[in-house]
């Protein structure tokens, strides 16, 4: 699965905001797994039972399933989630989520150049050569983004994937020289 996304700062800088002024956020499934998140520091499964951890100290989905209403949002860490469904984008886990209209249940997303339905007909083969064939949900934190939010809107974010990690890399446009 290893590939790169595109993305315009400009686009991004709305998730961006969002996520950074939200007081509660939501995990992604991989966070769901972390007890540091979940009330009181136990994962806990959906009868209230406490869940057994692994070796890396994360909850052994053997034992059972952690229920997300365990979850203190509170200490959910502010980013943005890069998702996998229909095309590839970025979105606020910001709580509430970033609606597009008050009135409107859709949400705030920013999809990659190679993987906007609205853009290529060949999203999907994009999306299942960078992503993979599944869906699914990295959560990136806000510090990846913070030095992409000083440029110009119009300057790009590269979203790197390998099988073993996400590098977040930005134009880092030639210095304006007076003349």
């Amino acid at each position: 699965m290893p590939g790169t996304l595109t993305f315009t700062v400009g686009d991004i800088r709305r998730a961006y905001e969002h996520a950074k002024n939200a007081v509660l956020h939501k995990p992604n499934m991989e966070q769901l797994f972390d007890p540091a998140l979940h009330k009181e520091g136990v994962a806990r499964d959906r009868v209230g039972g406490q869940l057994n951890l692994d070796k890396n100290g994360l909850v052994d989905v053997a034992n059972g399933w952690p229920d997300g209403n365990n979850i203190d949002n509170a200490k959910v860490p502010a980013g943005l989630w890069l998702v996998g469904d229909q095309g590839v984008y970025l979105m606020s886990n910001g709580c509430p989520g970033d609606k597009i209209k008050p009135d409107n249940d859709g949400l705030h997303v920013v999809y990659a150049e190679e993987c906007d339905p609205k853009l290529s007909d060949e999203w999907y083969e994009n999306k299942v050569s960078i992503f993979g064939g599944d869906d699914g949900c990295e959560f990136l934190p806000l510090s990846f983004f913070e030095k992409a939010m000083d440029l110009p809107d119009e300057a790009k974010l590269k979203v790197k994937l390998t099988r073993s990690q996400v590098v977040v890399e930005f134009d880092n446009p030639k210095p304006k020289v007076k003349p």
